[in-house]
């Protein structure tokens, strides 16, 4: 910020042209000049101005796993929400300044799911962010209740083969003993 001159003198009467060279980066930004181009006169030109502003990028992803019919809430920095109710892509509809911070959280979970996020915080350094991942999966089935559960029943005739097979082994045992 601040005021500048080029080292390089113009004669009255020749012709100026300013332009950005090469734009900032780290952050990044986008340069653009006003009253950049004319004739000089016998004064100074002295109202060449440049005004930069931070580029911004858009923050996104891709959700997987989530159930039929179930939707699963995002928020970003907790103000850019987002709803989804289909797997896929996904982008927030607010971008931020470049070397913002981000972070992507889950602000609703879908019924008898849980959703994480992987790779959803970070700072933006000159581009799109497309690698947050929100995987949702089902939800274990409760903990016992301490409910008595039914006995498995071996059917009898099962019963009587097994005890048969046992006896008649224990016989083949004790003819080979005498």
């Amino acid at each position: 910020d601040g005021t500048f001159s080029f080292p390089t003198t113009l004669r009255s009467g020749q012709p100026y042209s300013v332009t950005v060279a090469v734009q900032p980066v780290a952050p990044s930004e986008t340069c653009t000049v006003t009253n950049g181009f004319g004739t000089v006169t016998t004064t100074d030109i002295n109202n060449v101005s440049v005004t930069c502003t931070l580029d911004k990028f858009f923050i996104g992803g891709s959700l997987s796993g989530l159930a039929p019919g179930e939707s699963v809430g995002l928020e970003n920095n907790g103000v850019d929400s987002l709803a989804l109710s289909g797997n896929g892509n996904f982008t927030f509809s607010a971008p931020l300044a470049d070397n913002s911070s981000y972070s992507v959280t889950v602000a609703s979970q879908p019924a008898g799911q849980t959703c994480t996020i992987t790779n959803g915080i970070g700072t933006l350094a000159g581009s799109d962010i497309t690698t947050a991942s929100v995987t949702c999966a089902d939800n274990s089935s409760p903990p016992d209740s301490g409910t008595p559960k039914p006995v498995p029943v071996m059917p009898a005739w099962l019963l009587g083969l097994m005890l048969a097979l046992m006896t008649g082994f224990g016989f083949i045992g004790i003819k080979r003993d005498r």
